[in-house]
């Protein structure tokens, strides 16, 4: 059993260890929403890849549409790329991923045992984090995908087990056993390790900070599992035989992902819910059209690829407009829960409809409707919501039971009470109830006493974790509690937070100052201003923090610092009438105390200093009572006085307390305790407790105690649970003979006073009690001060009352022991009177307290005795009257002068114009009296439009009258405030722009590879066509040699007649299907050729190939009908009859002329077709990549004009808010410098409070006089900007761009280069593989001469063609050497070491392994053993071999007189060994060596291409991140930080006096515009 328990300590040990690392790292586990999102479609493209991954892609049924998917979706699998790179590069990937594993595990290792420091956590945890969330997320297929990787085997074509991504490595070596038990390992560590950290690393609780908050882990695991699961059967099952296996294995694991992610639900953000319910639903649509293509794709459905495409969008919307999952409230008020998840989503259907009620009048409706519903239903005698109502009619104005939120929290709570009781073991729901009182700010001690409870019933190891992590969350809280209520802390905040107001007053001189230069520099003043901005946010935080912790010198002080610094005049009346309020507030409770402990009524008097409760001061009522000095009391802990039954929960109660009553308490609270006496009696007595706050922040208990009386002899006792006596009073002595002394020698059970107690015990539970009995034996036992004489006890007879200790207040409901009451009935036979002693009803209320609460239980309660109400005396408060500003009183000004206009005196009334007329002065009348109609209606028009603009004026003025009150409203105006409209579309434009440039990148990129894909194929056409024509000519040699075996005379030579009859049957149908491939494959390959080149296409296509018949007739063909001729023909003759083979059978003849004439004669025209469309996509891939780097480089130039715009006017708006200050004179800024010195001298030295009244009172009446100098005087300042932020910026975005172009030359260059190297590679491959047509035709016609020396070979007689074709030959096989050297780099190593094996080296032992026809050792011997010593010099000698077997022939044929005799020699000739070994060379070596050469030529080619698309893939990646990063990391977060820094730049406008910013035009025209934005 000890060692069982030993393991138990150990394993609970390296538990909580574990546990404490997982705690620190979630500390800092919170994700933004958009990071979540990424992550999370980056997973889901990673197991989607498998799906159409390239074992099982042939399930469906469309390449086209598989490959372009898988194409898509491989990049993001991160590994999938590291294939064929060569075992070492593998290997090294390897184990870096599993090293990523390891390093976890060790650090967390380190974390749990090594490093203790919190300092010198932090590195680490950070690095521990990132690797989390990158194994746990994006990185766990990645790296199970390499170990499987390591383990996944496949068959080549020799037979061997090789690694399936890794085809050089052999599988089960020596070596490899070696990494594939380390893969092994790496499998089990990664798989357990992920797992478990993803059961519990993850934050539980619904915050808005964390986006991947989850109810539980047990989904996300799932998902893991399934992932692993999914890699293991794809890489080691084979297909196409374990298909039906692989599908069923992921159809049921995206059922179980869709059903865990669904319909559990298990995140809290409703987008990020929202978009897993639709990825794995996306998921389990792809496996089961996967299914249903395997099984009935062509049966009774065809496309089944097409149908799954549109079935996405149809899955996609019928999930995002879904109705999201509500709880019906009606039900829920009807039906009774079934399970606590009702319990759940009720409770947190209803926190969500409480948090939009603010906003949606439709939450607002549900919240009243279902209070009315719950109302009406609920059965229960103490249903929160009628208790409510009850009490709204009484205090209407108390928010407490009328506002709708705090019923909804309250009746919250009632319904996790109820469901907890209903379903105990429910971890969840008391988990879902502990965080919801964590969100609400509920007491500490009671969400500890929830999670003790929790962890009473044997959570699962991951609701251990988040029980072990909250109540961790809850001691560190608590601790920065207890020290915020520490007087040595105290003290120190309140200095930092003075010295911060100093710093600020001392930084608002320095930017006042920096103004009054004589060339005030701009960016100094940035600086300044930024600085002030900062500190005045760390002001409104500390002084948030010193919630609880503020003094009325701070009051003070902040009042003073808004007057003089800031000038907000508002603010500081706030905290000025706050500052009168407490400080009136704070002496009557002083007042209070010292009169309550002046008085005869016993009275203590104890400090909290939040978890720790000392004596502060007793009265000698109280010593008297209990026995105790003063000294023996004062300083020591309130819990000496109390019984050591009640001691453990005390503190919790009082801390409680504490909480619920320290910021507002007013009133007196009553219970019923214990004390305990100097001499360890208990004394029952009556308490009068008062929490009040001292100026310095101290909260005193004031408590005043009460003695109750009674005429009956009573004594009580305090039992354990188990009934033992810890507690007796001292009238016990007399009715039990028991005091302390007995106590304490030996624990005594009350079994042994009265024997029938435990059996009784439901009996004096009750509310009248029961009568007791005494044992009388017991009393013998009593100490010698004890008088044991007594006989008559006897007859001693109690009335019981039992109640249990419980503490109902912390909502615990154990069993701490039990008081017990006796009251004497009878003694000597004398009855005693009973009086009735009357209780008084005690009110509860919320506070904890001890109540004695018959007939069951005695617990904590809440009793109000009285209710204190204080008067505030407002009579000091001064009554300011209206304010009205002077701006306003000008614009009235400007109304009366206007209105004044319509009334004006016209000067020229009664003056009349004369003139000399005639020699009479005569009127001059105006004959122009309309016109000067016309002119007065149209002055009288513009006099009123000018007043109608003025009184438009005005009246805006008025709707934004309330702004220019105080400079709190203009700062929540600028602190709100948008940008301008220009701003935003250029920010638009913007985004815009870098779309486009990340789309055209992707443009190319695609391009890129689909170009790739099409050169790549389209050359390996030339070599086909080479292979074509190498068939054709090996048909035809196998025809030659079946006709020289028709002839009879081979007998004599070869004893293996039969065998090789049969030999060249079967190597003709070989051929003949093999060309029949190759020419399908041809036929069917697109081509495009530019205009250029369309000659070429028209040759192609063109009836240029005559092809002859035994009867002399010609026939034109195109090259591909001819070469479809040759192949009906060749298998015509495919008959298995030798008799068919001469050149009397038609088909025999035909076959044999035509390719040794027309069909090799013209074997140019199609390679010059496929080289010239080779080269036109080259051409116009290389041409288009030019455009759309054109087209990039432009968008880049015009993004960088659009932010070098942005910024400039962004510039200019925050230069606009500093220009206002150089319009502010040097008086004023001397004025507000002086207020500054003010302030820092009344932070030093301090002044006497009238005397500043009178310096406040002088300095308004001097700024009212200076008023009328100071408005509309501008002084036109010279100032400079020397910021170079801007620079800067336009730097970094120049090499940010910089760097997106050298990726956008980078491909273009590498397409140019894929073109240049296509030009290259054409050449080497189309002579490559047209070597052994080369060599095959050289044979064949000289053979062909032999026995018919008149028919034409090359269209043309046969001596000039041998001629020639022995001078080509020799040029050919130079040729090939030139062409290997001059090219060596464009080859893979591998295709290098294979032609010096070939070439240089001995080819037999791999020709060998090639064929079966020749063993290596007849190879050695082969014409002399020249192939022995390489092909260069094995074909140097197959020429000189062809040259003695032609000479040979010639110099017999003159010999010879008729043509008989020639033909009968030259069949002798051929059937020679030395011609069977000329023709074992051309058949066999050179045409294996040759097509073993030409397929690792095609493999380093294809390998080149792979590579060269791995690193565009790769680059593209970096692109995407980089664009990704650009947009999310760099322009949007810059974009909201510049925002906010113009926000931040506008308040710097409250740094100006009132007066300046009331009566400034500008500013106030400034202010209009920005509200208008």
């Amino acid at each position: 059993m000890k060692s069982k328990e030993q393991i138990n300590q150990i394993v609970n040990s390296l538990k909580y260890k574990f546990f404490k690392v997982v705690y620190l790292i979630l500390k800092r586990w919170a994700d933004y929403r958009w990071l979540t999102i990424l992550l999370c479609f980056i997973q889901y493209f990673q197991y989607t890849y498998l799906n159409f991954g390239l074992k099982v892609q042939y399930v469906w049924q469309n390449k086209a549409y598989s490959d372009m998917i898988n194409l898509l979706v491989k990049y993001f699998t991160i590994t999938i790329s590291v294939k064929n790179v060569g075992i070492n590069n593998y290997l090294t990937v390897f184990y870096i991923c599993f090293g990523l594993v390891l390093l976890c595990i060790l650090l967390i290792l380190l974390l749990a045992f090594v490093i203790k420091n919190q300092k010198l956590q932090k590195p680490p945890l950070l690095l521990l984090k990132c690797l989390l969330k990158v194994i746990l997320s994006i990185g766990f297929w990645p790296i199970v995908r390499m170990q499987f990787g390591l383990l996944a085997c496949e068959q080549n074509k020799q037979g061997k087990q090789v690694m399936m991504f890794e085809q050089s490595q052999e599988c089960w070596t020596s070596e490899y056993y070696i990494h594939a038990v380390i893969a092994i390992i790496g499998l089990i560590l990664t798989l357990l390790f992920s797992v478990l950290m993803a059961f519990i690393t993850y934050e539980s609780r619904n915050t808005r900070q964390d986006a991947s908050a989850m109810r539980n882990g047990r989904s996300y695991t799932q998902l893991l599992v399934y992932l692993f699961v999914q890699i293991m059967v794809y890489q080691l099952l084979p297909a196409p035989q374990y298909t039906i296996i692989i599908i069923l294995v992921f159809l049921t694991g995206s059922s179980l992902i869709f059903i865990s992610a669904h319909l559990a639900q298990p995140y809290y953000d409703s987008l990020i819910q929202k978009m897993w319910s639709i990825l794995s639903a996306v998921n389990l649509w792809t496996i089961i059209m996967m299914f249903y293509s395997y099984k009935f794709d062509g049966q009774t459905f065809q496309k089944t690829i097409q149908a799954w495409l549109i079935g996405i969008p149809l899955i996609i919307g019928i999930l995002i407009f879904r109705q999201k999952h509500a709880v019906d409230l009606l039900e829920a008020n009807l039906k009774k829960f079934t399970n606590g998840m009702q319990i759940i989503l009720l409770c947190e259907y209803l926190v969500l409809l409480m948090e939009k009620s603010q906003k949606c009048q439709r939450s607002q409706l549900l919240l009243d409707s279902y209070i009315e519903i719950h109302k009406e239903v609920c059965n229960r005698t103490d249903c929160i919501v009628k208790l409510k109502v009850e009490l709204a009619s009484k205090y209407k104005e108390n928010p407490i039971y009328t506002d709708r939120n705090h019923i909804i929290i309250e009746l919250i709570c009632q319904i996790y009470h109820e469901g907890i009781k209903k379903f105990p073991d429910d971890t969840p729901l008391r988990l879902s109830y502990i965080y919801f009182l964590f969100n609400q700010q509920k007491s500490y001690s009671l969400i500890m006493a929830e999670l003790n409870q929790a962890m009473d019933f044997k959570p699962t190891f991951d609701y251990e974790f988040q029980i072990y992590r909250y109540k961790t969350i809850i001691e560190e809280e608590s601790q920065k509690k207890a020290e915020l209520f520490d007087s040595t802390n105290y003290l120190i905040q309140n200095k930092e937070f003075i010295e911060h107001l100093e710093i600020t007053a001392l930084k608002v001189v320095e930017f006042w100052s920096a103004l009054s230069e004589e060339v005030p520099d701009m960016s100094k003043l940035m600086v300044y201003g930024f600085k002030i901005i900062r500190l005045q946010e760390d002001i409104e935080i500390k002084w948030n923090k010193l919630q609880e912790n503020k003094s009325l010198k701070l009051y003070n002080y902040l009042a003073k610092f808004y007057l003089l610094v800031l000038d907000d005049q508002e603010n500081a009346q706030n905290f000025q009438q706050q500052y009168w309020t407490l400080q009136k507030s704070k002496q009557q409770e002083l007042n209070e105390l010292e009169e309550i402990c002046n008085q005869s009524t016993p009275t203590l008097v104890a400090l909290a200093q939040f978890q720790k409760i000392n004596i502060y001061t007793v009265n000698k009522s109280l010593c008297s009572l209990l026995g105790f000095s003063k000294t023996d009391l004062i300083d020591r802990s309130i819990n000496q006085i109390i019984p050591n039954i009640f001691v453990e929960k005390h503190n919790e109660c009082l801390e409680l307390f504490i909480e619920n009553k320290a910021r507002y308490s007013k009133q007196f609270i009553t219970q019923s305790v214990y004390l305990l006496t100097k001499s360890n009696y208990i004394l029952p007595i009556f308490s009068t407790v008062k929490l009040l706050q001292a100026e310095n922040n101290q909260l005193f208990f004031i408590a005043q105690y009460q003695q109750s009386f009674s005429p009956k002899q009573i004594c009580y006792l305090l039992l354990d649970r188990k009934g033992y006596i810890e507690h007796i009073s001292s009238s016990c002595i007399l009715l039990l003979r028991l005091d302390t002394i007995r106590i304490k020698m030996r624990k005594i059970n009350i079994k042994e006073l009265f024997p029938d107690f435990h059996q009784r015990k439901d009996e004096f539970l009750s509310k009248s009690g029961a009568k007791l009995h005494v044992n009388p034996h017991i009393m013998k036992y009593s100490t010698k001060t004890v008088d044991t004489t007594f006989s008559f006890y006897d007859q001693m007879e109690f009335q019981c009352y039992l109640n249990y200790i419980q503490f109902p207040c912390l909502n615990d409901n154990n069993q701490y022991g039990m008081a017990m009451k006796l009251e004497q009935l009878k003694f000597n036979n004398v009855e005693p009177s009973f009086i009735k002693l009357q209780i008084p009803q005690q009110k509860r209320t919320k506070f904890p307290i001890f109540q004695y609460l018959p007939p069951t239980v005695y617990y904590m309660d809440y009793l109000s005795l009285t209710q204190i109400e204080e008067s505030i005396d407002n009579s000091r408060v001064e009554d300011n009257g209206s304010k009205i500003s002077k701006i306003a009183d000008y614009f009235l000004i400007a109304k009366k002068m206007t209105q004044s206009l319509k009334h004006s005196i016209n000067l020229d009334d009664g003056i009349k114009t004369k003139r000399l007329w005639d020699g009479q002065i005569i009127d001059i009348e105006d004959n122009h009296i309309d016109s000067q109609e016309i002119e007065e209606e149209e002055n009288e028009l513009n006099q009123k439009s000018e007043y109608q603009e003025k009184e438009n004026e005005i009246q805006e003025f008025q709707h934004y009258f309330k702004l220019y009150q105080s400079k709190s409203s203009i700062k929540s105006l600028l602190i709100n405030s948008k940008v301008s409209k220009p701003l935003k579309f250029i920010n638009l434009f913007i985004q815009i722009a870098l779309f486009t440039l990340y789309t055209s990148g992707l443009i190319v990129f695609l391009f890129n590879l689909q170009d790739d894909t099409k050169v790549s194929s389209m050359i390996f056409n030339l070599s086909l066509t080479n292979k074509r024509l190498s068939n054709c000519l090996m048909i035809n040699a196998v025809l030659q040699d079946l006709r020289l075996i028709g002839y009879g005379e081979v007998k004599n030579f070869r004893s293996d007649f039969d065998q090789l009859i049969s030999y060249n049957l079967k190597l003709l149908d070989q051929e003949i299907q093999e060309i029949i491939q190759i020419h399908s494959k041809l036929s069917i390959t697109e081509t495009y050729l530019n205009e250029e080149y369309k000659i070429y296409e028209t040759i192609y296509f063109s009836e240029n190939i005559d092809l002859v018949s035994s009867d002399g007739l010609s026939f034109n063909y195109t090259y591909k009908e001819a070469i479809d001729q040759l192949i009906a023909k060749a298998i015509q003759l495919n008959q298995k009859q030798i008799t068919l083979f001469n050149d009397s059978n038609v088909d025999f003849f035909y076959f044999n002329y035509n390719t040794l004439n027309s069909i090799v004669r013209n074997y140019h025209i199609p390679l010059n077709y496929l080289y010239y469309a080779v080269k036109s996509v080259a051409e116009n891939s290389l041409e288009n990549k030019i455009a759309f780097l054109i087209l990039q480089t432009i968008i880049q130039f015009i993004t960088y004009l659009l932010i070098a715009i942005y910024l400039i006017h962004f510039s200019q708006q925050i230069q606009q808010i500093y220009l206002f200050y150089f319009e502010i004179s040097d008086q004023h800024i001397r004025q507000v410098v002086q207020n500054c010195e003010k302030f820092l001298s009344l932070l030093n030295v301090g002044e006497d409070e009238q005397e500043e009244e009178q310096e406040e009172n002088q300095l308004l009446h001097n700024n009212e006089q200076e008023e009328l100098k100071m408005v509309n005087k501008k002084i036109k300042k010279v100032w400079k900007n020397s910021n170079i932020k801007f620079r800067k910026l336009m730097i970094t975005a120049f090499f940010i761009f910089l760097v997106l172009q050298i990726y956008f030359v980078y491909q273009y260059y590498s397409a140019q280069q894929v073109v240049e190297d296509t030009y290259n590679l054409c050449p080497i491959l189309n002579a490559t593989s047209l070597l052994e047509s080369e060599y095959r035709l050289g044979d064949n016609a000289i053979r062909e001469y032999i026995l018919n020396p008149n028919q034409n070979l090359f269209s043309t007689s046969p001596q000039i063609f041998i001629q020639n074709y022995f001078a080509r030959l020799q040029d050919v096989n130079a040729e090939m050497q030139t062409i290997f050297t001059q090219n060596i780099d464009l080859f893979e190593q591998d295709y290098i070491n294979v032609f010096q094996q070939l070439y240089i080296q001995n080819p037999c032992p791999i020709l060998g392994q090639l064929q079966e026809f020749i063993t290596e050792e007849y190879c050695n011997t082969i014409l002399d053993g020249a192939i022995s010593e390489g092909l260069s010099i094995g074909l140097t000698k197959y020429y000189e071999s062809l040259r003695i077997l032609l000479i040979g022939y010639e110099q017999q044929r003159y010999l010879n007189q008729t043509e008989q005799e020639n033909k009968y020699y030259g069949i002798l000739l051929l059937s020679t060994n030395f011609s069977i070994e000329i023709r074992t060379m051309e058949k066999i070596i050179i045409r294996y060596t040759q097509r073993y050469l030409i397929e690792n030529l095609e493999k380093s080619i294809s390998d080149s291409f792979n590579k060269l698309s791995i690193t565009r893939g790769t680059l593209f990646i970096c692109f995407t991140f980089y664009i990704f990063l650009i947009v999310f990391f760099l322009w949007i977060p810059s974009n909201s930080s510049l925002i906010k820094s113009m926000q931040k730049s506008r308040t710097l406008l409250l740094l100006m006096p009132m007066q300046i910013l009331t009566n400034s035009t500008p500013i106030r025209r400034y202010l209009r515009a920005v509200l208008n934005n």
